[in-house]
């Protein structure tokens, strides 16, 4: 609470800050604003439109935007189709959370900590960096879009039938609204870790200036309070300079607090950390029980495996029905009509696409789309997977071990294994509602031949219509939903060991340090005249820990059991 005090009274807004480049403080706004531009433009603008290609008795039929998506359009056609969970899904994370998070960030980048405190900017900050995944639902649904609606028909081989009698391709093609949608969420996502480290960078400036980094000055064997702190901070800097009568206890202190909070040489492995029980008030700690480590290494090697099977399996699959379903039966020997399609397939997909269109435009979009699809969904959580291993099996200085958290942090934020997953689910719920809104309402006057052809068997129930698509869950869904729990659980595990790694070594440096000082003369005045329910109060109780969460796999430490001796 003291430090959180010191930083509310002695720093200004991120948008005043000192710490932070006069650049910076006048680009991160505008770089919001220009997200939020891109935004509405994303989702005013035509996303895909659905062109169709074909040839009949010689003669070339081309329509260049038979149906056309857009966010704005597409959610009220959804609501009209009757896919209502679509719709409301896509409007909250797409059209409502997007532009929420914008004005959030534009909003925290100018509030003084007197209207919202350093503490709760931060813990702001880094849930909307981990939240900003799920406004890219959208942009996965389409690109899901972009192979269930595609659609090839060949005229069958036949002897009465010429060569290529007849042919039909339907594609979606990506156009600008889709490509602003993915370009703000990126600039998004950069801006959003950007602001975080200034902010960090703020709360390192200020707590240096109030006396909280005792460095620098050896020379003069005594730390002295920044002018910074002068405003909030009187009695601090009173105390600081009567407790700096004492050099050697002084120069004691300055190299614990200066090896805690700027790390040493000394190398530590997590997983061989004794941790605290600070809930229970013992002084017994616990360790890692033997079978955890293996089953760590078990857990991510699991985790590469399933993320790289599940991409490469189908996550879903296409039923085409209705008469367009029929024809694409009969031109390809009557096998049926079912595509089946994973993550490296769609890719595979968008980039044949874009060279087929024969334009380096459409060609540079697909390669952008897939780019993005393969970092977000396999390179992002396989690189995470290994950066949490190597931060609990690695030895590592407490410099190596925080640059390698704040990685984790960002490749979290960049891995979009639920997002995929969510759009999938969505998408075999809702699309065969969709894909009738499409083009059945253009069959209308057909209802009664329709009818006729299902009553002698002609057709099939499914195949009574113009056109449908029938998605299901595919087994790459599967493995990739076990995946994405999977590395849940490892990145729970290891980060709240750290977490509780850093709190447990800080708390050894404070006892340490007491330990060689001894109380200055103002902490007993203190403790003598403090009135104690005053001071229970304002104890802020120590949050759940590792040791509490993962109890089950932990053991007391023996060598601390008392040694019978006979």
């Amino acid at each position: 609470r003291e430090q959180q005090q010191i930083l509310d009274q002695t720093t200004d807004s991120m948008f005043g800050s000192e710490a932070i480049p006069l650049v910076v403080r006048y680009l991160v706004p505008l770089v919001v604003l220009c997200n939020i531009g891109l935004f509405l433009s994303g989702h005013l603008n035509v996303g895909g439109t659905v062109k169709v290609d074909g040839e009949l008795f010689g003669e070339s039929i081309v329509i260049d935007r038979f149906f056309e998506f857009s966010i704005a359009r597409s959610t009220v056609d959804l609501w009209n189709a009757g896919g209502r969970v679509m719709a409301v899904l896509i409007l909250l994370f797409s059209g409502v959370w997007p532009y929420t998070k914008q004005l959030v960030t534009l909003f925290l980048w100018f509030a003084s900590p007197q209207t919202v405190s350093v503490s709760t900017r931060g813990s702001l900050l880094e849930w909307l960096d981990f939240l900003t995944k799920w406004s890219s639902v959208d942009i996965f649904v389409l690109i899901i879009s972009l192979v269930a609606f595609r659609l090839t028909i060949e005229s069958p081989t036949l002897e009465f039938l010429p060569p290529n009698f007849y042919s039909l391709e339907a594609f979606v093609l990506p156009l600008w609204g889709l490509y602003a949608n993915l370009i703000a969420q990126i600039l998004t996502q950069l801006t959003s870790h950007l602001i975080i480290h200034y902010h960090r960078k703020v709360v390192s400036v200020a707590l240096e200036a109030a006396g909280q980094l005792r460095e620098g000055n050896e020379e003069n064997g005594m730390d002295q309070a920044p002018e910074a702190a002068e405003n909030g901070g009187e009695e601090a800097i009173e105390s600081n300079e009567s407790d700096n009568e004492n050099g050697e206890e002084n120069g004691v202190e300055k190299e614990r607090e200066s090896q805690r909070l700027r790390g040493d040489d000394s190398k530590d492995i997590l997983m061989n950390h004794e941790f605290a029980r600070p809930h229970r008030g013992e002084y017994s700690s616990l360790t890692i029980r033997e079978l955890v480590n293996p089953v760590i290494t078990v857990t991510g090697i699991v985790i590469c495996v399933c993320i790289i099977v599940g991409c490469a399996l189908p996550s879903f699959s296409i039923d085409i029905l209705g008469l367009l379903g029929v024809a694409i039966e009969f031109g390809q020997e009557f096998r049926q009509a079912v595509i089946k399609q994973g993550v490296f397939s769609i890719v595979n997909l968008l980039v044949n696409q874009g060279q087929s269109l024969g334009e380096a435009t459409h060609l540079i979009g697909m390669i952008f789309i897939s780019v993005v699809l393969i970092f977000t969904v396999v390179v992002a959580p396989l690189v995470q997977t290994t950066a949490l291993w190597w931060n609990w099996m690695m030895p590592m200085t407490a410099r190596a071990r925080g640059k390698l958290e704040v990685v984790v942090e960002i490749l979290q934020s960049w891995q979009y294994v639920e997002v995929y997953l969510i759009a999938v689910l969505v998408s075999a719920w809702q699309l065969g509602q969709v894909s009738e809104f499409l083009i059945n309402r253009y069959c209308d006057g057909l209802e009664d031949t329709f009818s006729t052809l299902l009553y002698y068997g002609i057709l099939r129930e499914d195949d009574a219509q113009c056109f449908r698509v029938r998605a299901h869950v595919e087994a790459g869904t599967y493995i990739l939903i076990l995946s994405a729990f999977a590395l849940a659980f490892l990145e729970t595990f290891v980060m709240r060991a750290l977490f509780q790694y850093q709190r447990d070594k800080a708390a050894e440096e404070d006892v340490g340090h007491q330990d060689d000082c001894g109380l200055d003369e103002t902490t007993t005045q203190m403790i003598e005249t403090m009135d104690v329910d005053e001071t229970v109060e304002k104890i802020t109780p120590a949050p759940v820990m590792f040791s509490d969460l993962f109890r089950w796999l932990l053991t007391s430490e023996k060598d601390l059991v008392p040694v019978q001796l006979h």
